[in-house]
């Protein structure tokens, strides 16, 4: 069964792993009892989200960030199979319309120098969605108005998902 609460509230100040940005004066919280149930509100998420552009995804390991990808990406129309590039870095699909999608997974890069040489500080650029998991050396590429999701596990299963 699926269990959203979805709020808005005001921001309160900066947060060391999942900033907030003050362009941005609302969030959205979500929670699933299972990360299975991510796909039954991608389409939520990606209008809480608004425009496309980057998205920077925080969360634990095994927190469900590629979960999410998937789910936001089948919303998107995406046909073929999303999995993680943790070892390609970086995947490319079309969405519904032929558009790119960006998913990255920047969990093996150690610096930034590694970040540029790889392509992706360039791919950050992309005007539509860019999906960035593990996005902490990404964030001075980052453009202003980049969208963060935080992921939190809870007691249970439960996951929570907060859009920033």
């Amino acid at each position: 069964m699926l269990w959203v609460a979805l709020y808005s509230v005001e921001n309160k100040g900066h947060r060391k792993s999942a900033p907030e940005k003050s362009n941005n004066a609302m969030e959205a919280e979500f929670e699933v009892k299972d990360v299975k149930e991510l796909g039954k509100i991608a389409g939520t998420i990606l209008n809480e989200l608004g425009d496309p552009g980057p998205v920077a995804i925080f969360g634990d390991l095994g927190a469900g960030k590629t979960t999410l990808v998937k789910a936001l990406c089948t919303e998107l129309g995406v046909t073929e199979p999303v999995s993680s590039p943790t070892f390609s870095l970086h995947n490319i699909y079309l969405d519904a319309n032929g558009r790119e999608v960006f998913h990255m997974d920047l969990y093996r890069l150690k610096d930034e120098d590694e970040l540029i040489q790889a392509g992706i500080a360039e791919s950050l650029e992309h005007d539509y969605w860019v999906f960035i998991e593990w996005p902490e050396l990404a964030e001075p590429f980052l453009q202003a108005t980049h969208k963060t999701i935080k992921i939190t596990n809870i007691e249970g299963g439960i996951r929570k998902i907060r859009i920033l």
